[in-house]
């Protein structure tokens, strides 16, 4: 064969369409019995389809068109198909050890009726970007539009480490088996490509942003949202995973009431290196004045433009050195840097950007910052002496938990596990009680000491064996509304420790070829999801169904939404004339835009 033909009539994915191609058919018609070459009698037999050699490349037609024996009819319906597809369960003798993960890479559809349609299809270039091609008509589309079509035709590769193809041929030419492509002229921009993007500046954000502007300057760090002609990737390179925790972080509403209130952006001397500086030499950069005016930047902008982070990107290195511009980095490790660096940011003595003290406590976690007042929490580490019951303690302050998930299928269940009681017994390496001075089998215990105000909790999805990086798939379920009393401590007991979830990052594809994007809350009734320069409407369901990375929980079941939030910041005032010719902003100032004093902020927000 060349291909699987599935039936779709009675299936609403792939996997029940080859679990319907490959299940047992019993056939027992008395007029049509079979000749059994065992006992030579006619007899009722079972009969079964399975695959008995896995190709390369798998082809997979799903059948939409019939004859009906006068016209021709076809299936509309709407069969899921996954990115990643593992053949095991369908192929005759496989074992667990055979490498059978398959990956999509090309999709071909079939659109209008049976006597007047059109083919087109969707290929999968690089990283997570997909093309849509249609006839002479080349469009760059997202993950998501591509993976919900009505699919005629599927085309998969085997191994998941198979390389797309614009990786394939960047390798083939680094080696110079085939010859680079000659640079075509560049053409002039044409008044649509003109208009596509917008000139921008930081300091001139007002409240008709939204609106198309007419100049003919071109900007490429705004640009319209969901506008498939804008090459996001090709500007910005590979930062999906630094675009994901952005995203999150500037939907979180304590974090934007603390950099709009906070007295640093004002006094701070290297402001100015954040907003649009083009000089070619680079000046040094503060974090928070960045994230700041991120934030202003999203806000005002949400409506219609979506922002390119370009600093963020410039200055990759600034908040880590393992932080390369084009290249795959960890979304949960960039989170945690990110952290640590604004955190520092904190700390610097506003009049020189040095550090305040040089004690290794002002620069810890444990040390008093907004940042730590948001994100930070405590663990502590309890060992009970089963001899004589001696309790010890130890406290380590971090940013968020880090949860195993091999042995768990939802949230509840890996946080049990991350507090449960382990007994340490091993003879070779028994503790040494403070209590009764013996070596002692002991019990220990993590808790959580101090809840923070806004809960991170990473699903550990990838492990490494020493060779290779290994991820693990599963589905693993996390409710909208978590009650973190179970897993604390008894003296963060007293406080309400119920959390609301507001958004979720989510890493497709294999630890050698994956994409960040993040789902955020940001309506009471409204999620959305955010692909780079996309943006999409989804359901509660669609958001709470995903295999979760990285979960971000608000504390207070009743807290404060992203949009109810804005929508007081913004009903505020508009600024004077005198306002928007100050040299000098408030610290609740929207530069250009909406005005709100720190009293305003702090009022009635349920913060």
């Amino acid at each position: 064969m060349l291909d699987l033909s599935l039936e779709i009539n009675d299936a609403d994915e792939i996997m029940g369409s080859l679990m319907s191609f490959t299940r047992v058919e019993k056939l027992d018609d008395p007029e049509n019995r079979f000749n059994c070459n065992g006992c030579k009698g006619k007899v009722a037999v079972e009969k079964q389809l399975t695959i008995d050699r896995a190709p390369e490349v798998l082809i997979i037609q799903l059948k939409r068109f019939n004859y009906n024996g006068h016209v021709i009819e076809k299936n509309f319906k709407n069969v899921s198909y996954p990115w990643y597809l593992d053949l095991y369960p369908f192929v005759n003798g496989a074992t667990e050890k055979d490498d059978l993960l398959y990956r999509l890479y090309a999709i071909i559809v079939h659109h209008g009726s049976t006597s007047s349609g059109h083919y087109i299809s969707y290929i999968h270039s690089t990283q997570m970007i997909w093309y849509q091609m249609n006839d002479d008509a080349v469009i760059q589309t997202s993950f998501t539009e591509a993976m919900a079509q009505k699919a005629y035709i599927l085309f998969y590769v085997k191994d998941e480490s198979c390389l797309p193809v614009h990786s394939f041929i960047n390798n083939l030419v680094m080696k110079r088996e085939i010859p680079p492509p000659s640079a075509p002229p560049s053409p002039s921009p044409s008044s649509d490509e003109a208009s596509s993007c917008l000139q921008f500046d930081v300091e001139n954000v007002d409240e008709h942003t939204s609106k198309k502007s007419q100049t003919d300057t071109v900007n490429e760090d705004v640009c319209p949202k969901n506008e498939n002609r804008v090459d996001i990737q090709s500007l910005i390179g590979v930062t999906c995973y630094m675009n994901s925790i952005l995203q999150s972080l500037a939907h979180t509403v304590p974090l934007i009431k603390s950099v709009l209130t906070s007295p640093h952006y004002r006094e701070c001397p290297y402001k100015e290196s954040n907003d649009n500086d083009k000089n070619e030499e680079k000046k040094q950069i503060c974090l928070l004045c960045a994230l700041r005016n991120h934030i202003i930047i999203t806000i005002q902008l949400q409506d219609y433009l979506c922002y390119i982070p370009r600093i963020f990107i410039d200055s990759l290195t600034d908040v880590s050195s393992n932080f390369v511009e084009n290249e795959q980095q960890d979304a949960h490790e960039y989170l945690l840097c990110l952290l640590t660096k604004l955190h520092e940011c904190c700390q610097r003595s506003p009049a020189t950007n040095t550090q305040a003290s040089t004690s290794a406590a002002q620069t810890s976690i444990e040390a008093e910052s907004p940042i730590s007042q948001i994100f930070g929490g405590k663990l502590r580490s309890q060992i009970r002496c089963c001899a004589c019951g001696h309790r010890s303690q130890i406290y380590e302050p971090v940013f968020d938990l880090s949860l195993e998930i091999g042995e768990a299928d939802d949230l509840v269940s890996a946080l049990e596990s991350f507090t449960r009681v382990e007994k340490i017994d091993d003879p070779e390496n028994l503790f040494t009680c403070d209590g009764c001075k013996a070596k002692v089998v002991v019990e220990k215990q993590l808790t959580v000491e101090k809840a923070p105000e806004v809960l991170i909790i990473q699903l550990k999805r990838f492990s490494c064996d020493g060779n290779s990086i290994q991820k693990e798939f599963k589905y693993v379920e996390y409710p909208s509304i978590l009650d973190l009393t179970p897993f604390s401590s008894e003296s963060a007991r007293e406080e309400n420790l119920t959390y609301r979830l507001y958004a979720v990052v989510v890493h497709f594809g294999s630890p050698l070829d994956g994409h960040y994007v993040s789902f955020v809350h940001s309506h009471e009734l409204n999620w959305y999801l955010k692909d780079d320069s996309k943006e999409k409407l989804i359901s509660a369901d669609e958001a709470m169904g995903q295999r979760g990375y990285i979960l971000f929980y608000l504390k207070g079941r009743f807290s404060t939404s992203y949009h109810t939030f804005i929508e007081f910041l913004t009903s505020k005032r508009q600024p004077s004339d005198a306002d928007k010719g100050s040299s000098s902003s408030s610290p609740g100032e929207f530069d250009g835009g909406s005005r709100c004093d720190e009293s305003d902020v702090n009022k009635d927000t349920n913060l």
